[in-house]
């Protein structure tokens, strides 16, 4: 099974600072799906023998999955003490519109001939999905200038996932709901990190875990439940203006999938994945601070450290 694509994301973003105690953000965002599954399947027969026997057969099917869609996100950081820092963010579903095209060709070989069957077309398929919102909440905490150490948990209810297809003659709507609102539940995802401030230096160090997004029970394979586990290590520089960090993320799960199932006969051939991923990020960036004399006064009188974000992958 090969898969390439990608979310790509245009945002629209505000923010604002009451008093420096409130900090409030609105996010509007349009992603971009371009997605692409590629599934090849091959079997080769045991103790042939000349003539026209079949060697072997592979079978190649092809999904692509390209669309857009809305949604957006709220949130509120609130700092009760210099040291102490409090944030939440409402994630509202995304609705997208979906395109979907799907071919498949079946190559039979034997020792004297081969036989090609397809490609065949499906007609484009046209659908809606809207994908679960998300709760965020997160917590920090600032020891002078010499670092933080930061949680945060995230919640979504996956199987509040809903796929819309116009003038259905098929039923599949009728029938892929229900099955997601009784194969999933609730996800849960702890980021935690924790940065340190050596002069100009700074070390990083951060785990992730996210929750099986299975019911009990609804897992393909027992044990592989697609939990998923991540590591990052990082390290940055700071200047006055000038700043570059570079983070290593390893992550880790085990997942199930189902190929070649005939329900109806009870047939299941069932593939258990171990998946691991590593990932080097590197971010580069130059700071414009305004001028003036007021506020290089303030700053003198207020000094504050304010250390950057830690980089988390996306993907955990």
């Amino acid at each position: 099974i090969e898969t390439h694509g990608a979310i790509h994301r245009i945002d629209f973003a505000v923010g604002a600072n009451i008093s420096d105690k409130l900090y409030i953000g609105v996010n509007l965002a349009v992603p971009l799906i371009n997605y692409t599954i590629s599934n090849s399947f091959t079997e080769t027969p045991l103790n042939t023998t000349p003539g026209n026997q079949t060697t072997n057969y592979n079978f190649n099917s092809n999904v692509q999955e390209s669309g857009f869609g809305f949604n957006g996100i709220i949130g509120v950081i609130y700092r009760p003490f210099p040291f102490m820092r409090i944030g939440a963010a409402y994630h509202l579903p995304t609705w997208y519109s979906m395109t979907e095209n799907y071919s498949q060709t079946l190559t039979q070989d034997s020792d004297v001939y081969q036989s090609i069957y397809g490609p065949v077309t499906a007609t484009p398929l046209k659908y809606g999905m809207r994908t679960p919102m998300k709760g965020s909440f997160g917590m920090s905490f600032y020891y002078k200038q010499y670092g933080f150490i930061s949680v945060d948990y995230d919640i979504q209810n996956l199987g509040s996932a809903l796929v819309h297809i116009p003038n259905d003659s098929s039923g599949y709507e009728a029938y892929l709901n229900p099955t997601i609102k009784s194969t999933y539940t609730y996800s849960h995802t702890v980021h935690a990190g924790l940065e340190a401030a050596i002069k100009i230096v700074r070390l990083r160090a951060g785990y992730s875990f996210s929750s099986s997004p299975f019911k009990k029970g609804q897992e393909i394979t027992t044990g592989y439940r697609d939990v998923r586990n991540a590591f990052t290590a990082g390290i940055g520089i700071r200047l006055k203006h000038f700043y570059v960090d570079a983070a290593y993320v390893y992550g880790w799960s085990k997942d199930a999938s189902n190929q070649l199932t005939n329900i109806a006969n009870g047939y299941y051939n069932n593939v258990n994945s171990m998946y691991s991923s590593s990932t080097i990020l590197l971010t580069i960036g130059w700071k414009f601070e305004a001028g003036g004399k007021n506020s290089n006064q303030q700053k003198a009188q207020q000094p504050r450290y304010t250390p950057p974000p830690v980089d988390n992958d996306p993907k955990y």
